[in-house]
Parts: structure tokens; sequence; C-alpha cells
């Protein structure tokens, strides 16, 4: 493991790998899931746009309070893939896209469940890796803690929003219904989790803003010296 990893370790001056990469999986994705998916995809073109202008030349320093909010947002993201798969967010989504862009929840077909989860579980294993590389300061890996915490955004502000909408919006409500059995009338899922990733990506912001100003030659602490500080720290308490 430890050979793949120096292997696929570059410098973090090289920005043409995650937007090689991340294009060919946006295309792929795309062709999967239609243009509901855009509400990701979207967000993931605008952090590279700001990581490539301000943050290319910076990588993140992997601090060991960084590596643990690391962990417990990853930990957060799967409660909320598990609430989402179980109240339906792959169909109910295309159904508010098409309400929300024509005012026709019957506009778009629903997810296919094996592309949604399958689809989620693989974003998971990219983020697994590039924690993994951070220390390298690989291009690769900087960029995506900067894809995982804009999709962490769109989480943590989406679903409050789509909460609202379709409280107001009694045909989606009708649709999903008729459709798939929904009673939601306040409720979109993934709300709860979300506010979570409220607090999570807001301590993991603050953590950033601390890290590109810190040390710049101490060695950095390693995912299994940052689980094993968490334990002591529980410990100690």
């Amino acid at each position: 493991m430890k050979n793949v990893i120096e292997k696929l370790s570059f410098h973090h001056r090289s920005p043409i790998i995650p937007l090689v990469m991340y294009s060919v999986v946006s295309v792929v994705v795309y062709w999967l899931m239609g243009p509901p998916i855009l509400i990701l995809l979207v967000p993931f073109g605008i952090a590279y746009a700001i990581w490539f202008i301000w943050f290319r030349n910076r990588p993140i320093t992997p601090t060991t309070r960084f590596l643990q909010l690391y962990l417990v947002m990853y930990i957060v993201q799967i409660m909320h893939l598990i609430e989402e798969w179980v109240t339906g967010f792959y169909r109910a989504f295309p159904a508010l896209w098409g309400d929300f862009w024509f005012h026709d929840p019957s506009k778009f077909e629903a997810w296919n469940t094996i592309i949604f989860i399958n689809g989620n579980l693989a974003m998971d294993m990219f983020w697994e890796i590039a924690i993994l590389l951070l220390p390298k300061k690989n291009a690769w890996a900087n960029y995506t803690v900067w894809l995982f915490l804009s999709g962490m955004v769109v989480n943590a502000i989406g679903h409050p929003l789509y909460s609202l909408w379709i409280a107001s919006h009694g045909e989606l409500q009708t649709f999903l219904r008729q459709m798939y059995g929904y009673d939601y009338t306040w409720y979109f899922p993934g709300l709860f989790t979300s506010f979570l990733h409220v607090v999570v990506v807001t301590l993991m912001i603050i953590q950033l803003r601390k890290n590109y100003k810190m040390f710049k030659g101490k060695p950095f602490p390693t995912l299994g010296e940052a689980i094993g500080s968490l334990k002591k720290t529980k410990v100690a308490q």
C-alpha cells in the first residue's frame, strides 16, 4: 500500500491532474444521472476555480485537529447517505429539480438506486485516498479535500432549502405521495443529518483558516496519529 501511495504522489503544483480526473468523472456522472446532478457538479467546478486561483500553491496542512474533524465529517457523510437512502432522496430530488425549473415534478426520472449508492461510496473512497496523500502535498488530494468541503456545504445549505420548497409546493407533495407513497409535507430526505453538516463544516473552515497561518517546518501527523490523539483525549476526559 505504501508503494502505491508513493507512486500516486505528485507535487502540489500539478493542477491538471484533478482537473482532468474530475472532468471525466463529471461527464460520466451527468450521463448516468442527468441534469439534477448539476446541484453537485456546478459547486465542484466552483471549488476547483477557487482552489486553482488562490490555494493550489498553498497545500493544506493536515494537523491533528484537521484530521480529527475530517474523520468526523466523513462519519457524518456516511450517516447522511443512509438517511437519504432510507427516505428516498434519489427519488425526491429529481422530482424537486423538475418542479423548480420546469414546474413539473415528473420531468426527470428517479435516479437508479445502485448508481446513487455506489456513486456516493466511490466519492467516499476518493476522500479516503485523499487524506492519505495530503501529507505528500499532492495536487489531487489537495483539491479533493476542497471538493469534499464544497459537497458538505451544499448538503448543509441545500437540504433546509429543499424542505422549505416542498413545504410550500403542494404539487411536489402530491407527486411524491402518488408515485412513491412518501407523505412529506415539510420534510425532505436528508434534512436531519444536514444540520450536523452545518456544525462540522463550520468547524472545518475555521480550522482550515488557522492551518494556512500555521507552521511550515513541522512534520505532518499521519491519520493514525490523529486517531490515537483523539483516543487519548477521550480517555483523559
